[in-house]
């Protein structure tokens, strides 16, 4: 009788073990299965806010290369290079803002990317927050809710010269530095994504 007892408590022990590394092998495919999850979420979020950032980029280099734009002596027809950046359009009291509408936004507001990223159908400096961010409404994932991204740009002249693509040294006052930060919000707190890129008056 007394072995039998040992085998039988020897048998509940290894129950417990075997129920105990079940538990442990489960928890552990649960916290991966998240982890994934969590992985392609974010993957997805930041490969938007870089498609985001590559619009703005590439809508400067179009308007550029169709030659709308201008760095520095003002001409007819054309708009500031500054129409791309948030606090530039936000700052209503900018005496040159008015380029931006009279010369570029209404034959190309195509081009500027708080029409073609934002609403498509109006565009006012009071759709700026305070930080200068405006609210992006095309988001190409249509997994992705439209509210979701908040970007800024910011165009600053350069400190150093530039060069032409074919490498011809470009004077500062005609370099521009280019900053794209989109921001959005998710379980794990807000997010950040910026990407800068050079353009110069050649």
């Amino acid at each position: 009788m007394h072995n039998i007892t040992k085998v039988k408590s020897f048998g509940i022990i290894e129950a417990m073990v075997a129920s105990i590394v079940i538990i442990l092998v489960l928890t552990g495919a649960v916290a991966l299965i998240a982890n994934l999850v969590k992985g392609s979420t974010t993957g997805a979020s930041y490969q938007e806010a870089e498609t985001i950032a590559e619009e703005v980029f590439s809508q400067i280099e179009a308007a550029k290369a169709a030659d709308k734009i201008y760095f520095v002596d003002e001409v007819t027809g054309r708009f500031p290079i500054e129409c791309f950046d948030s606090l530039f359009m936000k700052n209503v009291a900018s005496p040159d803002r008015v380029s931006c509408f009279t010369d570029g936004m209404s034959t190309y507001d195509k081009l500027l990317p708080f029409y073609t990223l934002g609403t498509q159908e109006s565009y006012s400096a009071d759709q700026f927050d305070a930080g200068s961010f405006f609210q992006v409404l095309q988001i190409r994932n249509k997994s992705i809710a439209e509210d979701f991204f908040k970007f800024k740009t910011t165009v600053s002249r350069e400190s150093i010269p530039c060069t032409d693509i074919n490498g011809a040294v470009v004077p500062q006052l005609r370099c521009r530095n280019v900053i794209v930060e989109v921001v959005w919000d998710d379980k794990n707190g807000t997010q950040h994504y910026k990407a800068a890129e050079r353009f110069a008056d050649w």
